[in-house]
């Protein structure tokens, strides 16, 4: 015991020296230098150039509306490619704040130095709010007309983007800000991802930059007819999206086909994308925008991780039974739904209806789905490399996900008091069957501490006529003499001695010495 001691000591101080000798090498560095911000500076000048010459050519655009069309067109491709270089160079001044962004926990004073640099601004929006971006700087060829919210098709250093525009009031702005940034910072191949956030000059209006993808809606790519291993790669992307959406404490709540997109890659394989949802809705709000919300939302509900769930079942319902509906789907009596399915669909009816069951307490979250043996062993020869990477990934750390907003509601109203202990271990399922019923006095005992368990010595302590093994419950508190010396701990230790005098009183203090060892080991 005493050479783990030592050595798990070690292990520590090796751990601390190597910790120590990194730092030691980061102060060193700046002993006789500070971080340069003369690159950063330049780029601003650059930035400030070049909008200055785009109000130019923007006058001159105004002006030559009458003029010939080839004298205009060339005029916009300057104004294009004066568009391109700011672009180009707001990403390079964004590439120099992160770097220098960097060096801020060494020189703290830094963002007070130069408040022009927006240091403090650019850390507080995680580096996702664009302060010196306009509107005026995008080109906006058209309008989406199915979008739920005003977007436009523009071109963004080369690439196509969708922006969307949200106009706030002054008290929606900051919250409906927190909700863009908790959404923008759950990364995912398969989600929509959100490349700026910038306002108007009044701060009414909030504007999305967000990556362009061409595809298909999902209704479209369901009738084409897809393959089993193809619905098995897109529900899986699906499934890793919404998990690193649930685990960053955000509910999309709205999902559903016309939020869908699938892409082919350039191997040919369909590559799910779940759009972002309406930013400017809250929660409660949210609930009530799908066509065929959980059970459990009525309006003014509040949406949950598990009605995320329930639309994820419904997804994969329409993928594998494109002509079931969930109208026409019957509840059971235990409030699982009831599939015709073939012999060998079992498993797959099984994840199904944990996905849709009736109570959202006994709905499955997305890192239980992901242990069912309809994922785990199903062939993944026809899933894109990104979705099947992410979702391995987010499967080795969702433990922590194993329990939905359900449970914490359940755990807030019926025991508010009581501390989380194991809660969610609770939730696994026995065997491969999906459906557990805990009763309230079962929840509590899940969130009630347990109780210490009896420590028994070992069979060395024992001697001829006493007992070898006698409970004893171990407090936090070490023991102290006088609770060895009691009668319980050894039935034979008496004050007086023995007839063999000395002999017998040496035997009870090795005894005890045995004992306090056994407690302290």
């Amino acid at each position: 015991f005493m050479l783990k001691a030592q050595l798990k000591s070690l292990k520590e101080l090796g751990g601390q020296q190597a910790a120590y000798s990194s730092r030691r090498e980061d102060l060193e560095r700046w002993l006789d230098r500070s971080p340069d911000v003369s690159a950063v500076e330049e780029s601003e000048k650059e930035i400030r150039s070049l909008r200055k010459q785009l109000r130019h050519k923007q006058v001159h655009l105004a002006d030559a509306e009458d003029e010939a069309s080839g004298e205009k067109e060339e005029l916009e491709q300057q104004f294009d490619a004066l568009l391109l270089r700011l672009h180009l160079e707001w990403e390079t001044h964004e590439k120099l704040l992160s770097q220098l962004l960097e060096d801020v926990p060494s020189f703290p004073e830094l963002p007070t130095l130069h408040p022009r640099l927006g240091l403090r601004e650019f850390e507080e929006g995680h580096g996702f709010v664009k302060d010196r971006r306009q509107i005026e700087h995008y080109r906006l060829k058209s309008s989406l007309h199915d979008a739920e919210v005003p977007s436009y098709l523009s071109v963004f250093a080369g690439r196509s983007v969708v922006l969307q525009e949200l106009v706030l009031g002054v008290a929606e702005a900051e919250a409906t800000k927190k909700r863009v940034l908790s959404y923008a910072m759950c990364k995912h191949p398969c989600l929509q991802g959100v490349e700026a956030i910038f306002f108007d000059s009044l701060g009414k209006k909030m504007f999305l930059q967000l990556p362009s993808h061409v595809g298909v809606s999902f209704d479209e790519w369901v009738a084409a007819g897809p393959s089993k291993p193809e619905c098995y790669g897109v529900m899986m992307g699906l499934q890793a999206a919404v998990g690193t959406l649930h685990a960053g404490q955000v509910c999309h709540g709205c999902i559903q086909a016309q939020s869908v997109r699938i892409v082919l890659t350039q191997t040919g394989t369909a590559h799910p994308i779940l759009t972002v949802f309406n930013f400017s809705k809250t929660d409660d709000q949210r609930a009530g925008s799908v066509e065929n919300p959980a059970p459990e939302l009525t309006p003014g509900s509040r949406m949950s991780r598990a009605s995320d769930m329930y639309a994820l079942g419904l997804l994969m319902l329409s993928a594998y039974f494109p002509n079931l509906s969930i109208k026409s789907v019957k509840y059971g009596s235990d409030g699982s739904v009831e599939i015709p399915a073939k012999h060998d669909q079992h498993d797959l009816v099984n994840l199904l209806k944990a996905l849709l069951h009736r109570k959202p307490s006994l709905r499955w979250s997305v890192a239980q789905a992901m242990k069912h043996p309809f994922i785990t062993r199903s062939p993944k020869n026809d899933v894109p490399p990104s979705c099947l990477q992410s979702f391995e990934a987010l499967n080795a750390v969702s433990d922590k996900d194993l329990f939905h907003n359900q449970s914490k509601d359940l755990e807030s109203d019926a025991c508010s008091d009581l501390p989380r202990h194991n809660f969610w271990r609770s939730f696994l399922p026995a065997s491969n069957s999906f459906i557990q019923i805990f009763e309230p006095e079962d929840i509590k005992r899940c969130l009630l501490p347990p109780p210490p368990e009896p420590f028994k010595l070992s069979e060395s302590f024992g001697t001829e006529g006493r007992s070898a093994e006698v409970p004893i419950v171990v407090s936090d508190d070490p023991p102290t003499p006088r609770e060895l010396n009691r009668p319980a701990l050894c039935e034979g230790a008496v004050d007086e001695p023995t007839s063999t005098g000395t002999q017998g009183a040496s035997d009870t203090s090795a005894t005890l010495k045995r004992a306090e060892g056994e407690l302290a080991a």
